[in-house]
């Protein structure tokens, strides 16, 4: 289990018909992917929240979604064991090949506005 962290541009594949789309924002490629491997930590289809956080990045790709950032930290932070996102992938390299993932504009992010980090 191999996670790339490339230029992902929403809607952009086979079926979508439109190549004219703008690169996402590294910040929301940031807050994907932590969806993503929160959601492979917690073996769960993202639903509601996580749904309508993804639902906005996708939609507002070139706009960095902090509000989206700031919800999914809340969510994060509802771990049953009190682990941070990181840790929760540090788990998962023990028995899968998982490529080594930043989070570096988030962490920066929530750091600055003094948010308690969920993320690391």
């Amino acid at each position: 289990m191999i996670h790339e962290q490339g230029n992902y541009v929403p809607g952009d594949g086979n079926s979508s018909g439109s190549k004219d789309k703008a690169p996402i924002h590294p910040f929301n490629r940031e807050l994907l992917t932590a969806i993503n491997m929160l959601c492979i930590s917690w073996d769960i289809i993202p639903e509601s929240g996580l749904e309508s956080i993804i639902k906005f990045t996708n939609n507002k790709s070139t706009d960095p979604n902090l509000n989206g950032i700031e919800w999914f930290n809340k969510i994060v932070a509802k771990d049953a064991r009190k682990r941070t996102l990181r840790q929760m992938i540090d788990e998962l390299r023990e028995t899968n090949d998982i490529k080594e993932m930043r989070f570096d504009l988030m962490n920066q992010y929530l750091n600055e506005k003094g948010f308690e980090n969920y993320i690391r």
